[in-house]
């Protein structure tokens, strides 16, 4: 990981910073590496009080139907639906807690999901994780490299304000 940012934004606790994921795969004698992951992970302090697992995730996340791959001292968890059918068709949700899934999942916060996952190239993963919100944008690039050779112009400026601001 690199580019770490603690900070507090509007009374609420946040920790993010660029993941790069890799694995070295050994076939015979060849050896390569494979890029699992590589992007933005964030963590936020959530002021609901909740206790169970929830996992939400882009469909071909991570190439595989375990959500556990991320958390080994994850709970089994239980595929649900939600009541949105473009939703289920986004996403995968899987949860300890149905009853507590269906809390966390408002109308509201997954339009709110739905607009992040499109405001970004890449998938999306989001875990409700023992108070805290964890999500990982798989987009495949350093969000908060700047190269030397770039200018640094409006648009530029206008881009990062935008990942700021979502």
């Amino acid at each position: 990981s690199d580019d770490y940012i603690s900070a507090t934004y509007n009374d609420v606790a946040f920790e993010c910073s660029d993941i790069k994921i890799e694995d070295v795969v050994r076939s015979g004698k060849h050896t390569s590496v494979v890029t699992r992951f590589q992007g933005l992970y964030l963590k936020v302090n959530l002021k609901k009080n909740f206790r169970g697992w929830t996992v939400v995730r882009e469909k071909e996340f991570l190439d595989n139907g375990n959500p556990r791959s991320f958390w080994s001292e994850m709970p089994e968890l239980e595929k649900i639906n939600v009541e949105s059918e473009e939703f289920n068709q986004k996403f995968s949700v899987y949860s300890s807690d149905g009853t507590e899934a269906f809390y966390l999942l408002t109308p509201r916060f997954m339009e709110r999901m739905m607009t992040l996952e499109s405001c970004f190239e890449g998938r999306c993963y989001f875990g409700f994780l023992q108070g805290q919100l964890h999500i990982a944008i798989d987009s495949r690039e350093d969000h908060f490299d700047v190269s030397l050779f770039e200018a640094v112009d409006e648009y530029r400026l206008y881009k990062h304000q935008q990942e700021i601001d979502m």
